[in-house]
């Protein structure tokens, strides 16, 4: 039995400093090189979720106006990064707000255009679902935090419905 203390106890079972500190040291290195991945995983799990919920907007605004059987309207404000679906509650009256979605301050929308217009990147763009099922062209433009990542929804004027057309980095 070794002894290494005056009084005779053995010495004590454990890690030394130095091991303790190349552990720490190599967590802090994996740390270093994961983190960028899992932020731009992320930011891109972001922007597609911002993606999905103006498609789901999109669907509730053709939903309402063929329930209904009166013409909805998606108001989109890329100045003040906002997006709305109103209605009015009787034919002929004034519009009322249904549903109103502020946009993730991780993403941006960029520009949105009706029809052949040109793409209005400070003001309001509206986008009206009929009762029919049909819908106004609509393109709406995101950006994602990460350089160059951007998502476009387009709205079928024919079906009315919503879907990406490409995402890219």
């Amino acid at each position: 039995m070794r002894t290494t203390l005056a009084t005779g106890n053995k010495s004590p079972s454990g890690f030394t400093l130095i091991e303790l500190s190349v552990v720490v040291f190599i967590l802090a290195l994996l740390a270093g090189v994961t983190a960028p991945y899992f932020v731009r995983s992320y930011n891109s799990a972001v922007l597609a979720a911002a993606g999905r919920e103006f498609i789901t907007a999109c669907e509730f605004a053709r939903y309402h106006a063929v329930l209904r059987q009166r013409e909805a309207a998606l108001h989109v404000d890329v100045g003040r990064q906002v997006y709305w679906v109103a209605q009015a509650a009787d034919p002929g009256g004034a519009e009322q707000p249904l549903k109103t979605i502020e946009v993730n301050p991780r993403v941006r929308l960029v520009a949105a255009q009706v029809g052949q217009e040109n793409a209005e990147s400070k003001g309001e763009v509206v986008g009206r679902f009929y009762p029919n099922g049909t819908a106004d062209s609509l393109q709406v433009v995101w950006e994602g935090r990460e350089r160059g990542e951007s998502l476009t929804i387009l709205v079928d004027p024919v079906t009315g419905h919503a879907a990406p057309r490409e995402a890219s980095r």
